[in-house]
């Protein structure tokens, strides 16, 4: 007796490339930490395990009605993960905002989330947003989104509403308003400590402005950071909300 089994490459090759570009850009699952094999074998079993439950999709007639099908499920999930990034990038932002005002700037080190070089305090808000993002449950729901675009879309017919492309146009002007909510009152702080020191100079004229200044800033911004540091996960919260809202449409 012998038993045939046919792999449909085709079917698995569309909801592999859309759960492919999902990967590559969703916060923490394209994490550099997260070793490659390990987010190819999430790839491949959430792959084998959708194509077993979902209904088999109309395949392309065509050699390049494929090409065009397996790019279009790949953009998608591409812009699905590139949504919840800029959540998470937010919060760099502001960091880096901060940063830059504190005079830290100077003082870089690689991020090692996405290999880029960032701040001291660019890094420990991005560290900040990826806990917030396990905590909040955000990578259940990315999972959770990515699998329901299927149900909407099926493989092979990814296409994003209009709406959604407009959407995530204008994620560009909620990231700026987000890092400069989060970091207004580190930097009116420190635009306050300049003010005083530039008094206190006329004042005093043989006061050392250069170094009491650098340290002064250092010290006044570090206290208001731990202080609202605290409070800012409500701000991540809700921007992370109207995320998943946004992913919501497309799964409509």
């Amino acid at each position: 007796m012998t038993l045939t089994f046919t792999v449909p490459v085709e079917e698995l090759s569309l909801i592999i490339a859309r759960l492919a570009g999902f990967m590559l850009s969703a916060p923490f699952f394209s994490m550099r930490a997260l070793p490659v094999r390990i987010r190819g074998a999430l790839v491949a079993g959430m792959g084998i395990f959708l194509w077993g439950v979902l209904p088999a999709p109309k395949l392309p007639s065509s050699a390049v009605a494929m090409a065009g099908a397996l790019m279009a499920d790949f953009m998608m999930g591409l812009s699905m993960g590139f949504v919840l990034q800029i959540m998470v990038h937010a919060m760099t932002s502001a960091g880096q905002l901060i940063a830059m005002e504190m005079g830290f700037a100077f003082s870089n080190m690689v991020d090692p989330s996405t290999g880029e070089s960032a701040t001291v305090i660019a890094r420990i808000f991005s560290l900040a947003a990826l806990l917030l993002f396990v905590l909040f449950g955000g990578h259940r729901m990315a999972l959770r989104a990515i699998v329901a675009s299927f149900v909407s879309h099926p493989p092979g017919f990814a296409v994003m509403p209009g709406p959604f492309v407009l959407k995530i146009v204008s994620l560009g002007k909620t990231l700026f308003d987000t890092a400069f909510r989060m970091a207004l009152p580190i930097t009116t702080a420190v635009l306050l400590t300049h003010i005083s020191i530039a008094l206190a100079a006329r004042i005093a004229p043989r006061l050392n402005v250069f170094m009491l200044g650098f340290a002064a800033v250092i010290l006044i911004g570090m206290f208001t950071l731990t202080a609202v540091l605290p409070s800012m996960h409500i701000v991540f919260r809700d921007l992370l909300t109207r995320g998943f809202e946004i992913l919501e449409a497309i799964s409509r």
